[in-house]
Parts: structure tokens; C-alpha cells; sequence
């Protein structure tokens, strides 16, 4: 017998489904033509996921509670690994009956020669897939050989399952680590859409941040900006970043940082990260003095020009001669290594902070 194409995309189709080891016992039983089917996934000798089809689910918590621990039928020869065994040829059904599993557990579900194979999945986890007839002929040589050509389409979908599951993993702790920061952020592809938005971004959108999503689509809130920010977009996912100065909903200038998302952040290349550096200012000019060795009338200074200042609205509002602020502008500069006045903007507006 020839495993139904249609039957193997589904198995694949299943494997990545948050409930996938259930529809593919399901899967199995339907391909089978048998009563009950299960998966159990085994990592370190213990047993870390299982499901069966709904007739024998009840059974799940004495089995993992107690029973697993003397299951006759379970195969622990890796020469045998990978090949389907009837529980007949793991122990004597003559014996099987005395024992305390089958009378005190496997007999009220109506097990008594079930098949099975045990499938090594690599970096040490297992998988064992089992199958059952309750009514009707026990299981035979013929239900095994049809069992045995699932085995290679259940491996490989069991092993996407793996690979799918960690692949959420490390996207859910990417997106914890991004939601953590204090500054908002948005990860977005080039034409625009927004793949990520982190919690500050999305409370600014709602308050009175210069950025907003619509339609799936970061915008500025400010029409007449949008086609700018898509033109910064479009340049940093070739590489090339910028920094803009954004107007918010309180008619202020925003410092935007727009730069190219590595692979690592976004999870996948070509896309954009938008950051927009934290408005508490006390934090601000402490990173900056702490990152760079900034004086502190050095990091009021930056925080005033990415706010959009120019050097004679920060000389006046502090006070001082414009030259003063050029000097120390001259001195930022070679203390942060930037080259120019866009540099320092994408430099300050790219600095990670973390909540308090």
C-alpha cells in the first residue's frame, strides 16, 4: 500500500499547528483504519509533550502519572529504532495479562496488541507513535507493513514540528527582549509594513507619538510626512540609514532613527528599524554622559539637537554664545566618533534604554 499524497500534506500541514500532535494521531488513525492512535515526544527520558486521539485522551494523566513507567510495549533497543513493532513481539501476551499495567490500566481502554515504533528526531529527542484496534482483528503483519511506509512522512513532519517550535521560541524572546526596551520601536518592511511594533511604540501611537499604523502600514501622523518617512524606509532596507525630525501630535519635533533591521532583530533580512529615542530627558543626558563621557552641558546639547534645535536655539536656551555650542559640538563629535551632525542624530536615536 502507497501512502494517499493528499494524506502526507496533511501530516506536514498538521505538524506546525499548535495542537498538531492531535491531528496528526487523527491523521494517523483515519490512515490506518484503526480505533485509537497516539504521539508522545521524550526528551532526557522524560515525556514532554503527548496526545492521543479523543477515545483514549482520558487515559493521559494515569499514564503519565504512573504506568509509563513499567509500559511493556515500550521499545528501548535503538537498533530497533524507526521500525514498527506489534506489542506481541515486545512482550509475551500470555504474561501480559498478570500484570498490573493491563489489568489495572491498559485493559479499560481496550488495549491489548497495539503497534507501534519509537523515532529518533535528533539532539537527543524521541518520538513514539502508537496505534490500536479495539474492535474487530487484532492488529497483524499486514497492519504493520502499512504502518511502517507512514514512518518516514511521520519523522520528517515530527521534525518540522521541532523546527517550527523553536523557531517561536526565539521569536517570542526576541519579542519580549524589543517590548522591554523604554524607547519605541517599529520593525517594518521596505515598502512600509509593519512586521513588529514594541509596547512604548504602540502606546505612543495611541497618545501622541509622531508615528501611527494604518492598515497594516506605519505612517507619520502628519500626512505630509508620510512620503518622507517611506523614502527613509525604502533607503535603509538598501542599507543606506537616516534620521528624521518628525512632528508629534503636541506640535513637537521628534527625533526618528531609520536604519537597517539585521537579521538577527527582525528574524528575516531586508526589513527597517524605526526607533525613537526615550522623552524623558534626565535618562537621556545620563545615558549619553555614561556612554560617551559627555559633560553634562555636552549631552544637553545633543538631546536639544535631536529634538530639531538648531545651535542658536540651544545657545540661547542655555544661555551661552553660539560658539560655545559649536565647541562643544566639535568636542561630541570626536567623543562619540560621529562624523557629522546626521551621525550623531542616528547615534542618539538608535540608544537602547531599559524601563525602570
Amino acid at each position: 500500500m502507497q501512502t494517499p499524497p493528499d494524506l502526507i500534506a496533511d501530516l506536514y500541514e498538521a505538524a506546525v499547528e499548535p495542537d498538531g500532535l492531535e491531528l496528526m494521531s487523527s491523521l494517523v488513525r483515519r490512515a490506518l483504519n484503526i480505533d485509537s492512535a497516539g504521539f508522545w515526544l521524550i526528551q532526557g527520558g522524560s515525556i514532554v509533550e503527548m496526545a492521543n486521539t479523543p477515545d483514549i485522551r482520558a487515559s493521559e494523566p494515569a499514564y503519565l502519572a504512573r504506568y509509563h513507567a513499567f509500559d511493556p510495549w515500550t521499545n528501548r533497543d535503538p537498533e530497533r529504532f524507526g521500525i514498527v513493532s506489534l506489542g506481541s513481539e515486545l512482550f509475551d501476551e500470555r504474561k501480559l495479562v498478570e500484570t498490573e499495567f493491563y489489568k489495572d490500566f491498559a485493559r479499560h481502554y481496550g488495549m491489548f496488541r497495539p503497534m507501534g515504533a519509537t523515532i529518533p528526531l535528533g539532539d537527543g529527542t524521541l518520538a513514539t507513535v502508537a496505534a490500536n484496534r479495539i474492535a474487530g482483528p487484532l492488529l497483524d503483519e499486514e497492519d504493520k507493513a502499512r504502518m511502517q511506509e507512514l514512518i518516514v512522512h511521520l519523522r520528517s513532519a515530527l521534525r518540522l514540528r521541532l523546527r517550527f517550535a523553536a523557531l517561536r521560541e526565539v521569536a517570542t524572546l526576541r519579542e519580549d527582549a524589543l517590548d522591554a526596551l523604554a524607547f519605541p520601536l517599529v520593525i517594518s518592511s521596505g515598502d512600509g509594513q509593519t512586521a513588529f511594533v514594541n509596547k512604548p511604540a504602540r502606546e505612543a501611537s495611541r497618545r501622541d507619538g509622531p508615528l501611527t499604523v494604518r492598515n497594516g502600514r506605519v505612517i507619520a501622523v502628519r500626512a505630509e510626512q508620510t512620503v518622507q518617512l517611506h523614502h527613509a524606509i525604502q533607503l535603509a532596507s538598501v542599507g543606506e540609514p537616516s534620521a528624521l525630525g518628525l512632528i508629534d501630535r503636541e506640535n513637537r519635533r521628534v527625533p526618528v532613527s531609520v536604519s537597517p533591521a539585521s537579521a538577527r532583530l527582525s528574524g528575516q533580512s531586508g526589513h527597517v528599524v524605526l526607533s525613537l529615542p526615550s522623552t524623558r530627558q534626565m535618562e537621556s543626558d545620563a545615558v549619553l554622559r555614561q556612554a560617551f563621557g559627555l559633560s553634562p552641558a555636552q549631552a544637553e546639547l545633543c538631546r536639544l539637537l535631536a529634538a530639531g534645535k538648531t545651535f542658536e536655539e540651544a545657545a540661547r536656551s542655555r544661555g551661552v554664545a553660539v560658539a560655545t555650542m559649536r565647541s562643544h559640538f566639535k568636542a561630541v563629535l570626536e567623543r562619540t566618533g560621529s562624523a557629522n551632525l546626521r551621525d550623531l542624530l542616528r547615534l542618539v536615536g538608535s540608544l537602547p534604554q531599559l524601563q525602570a
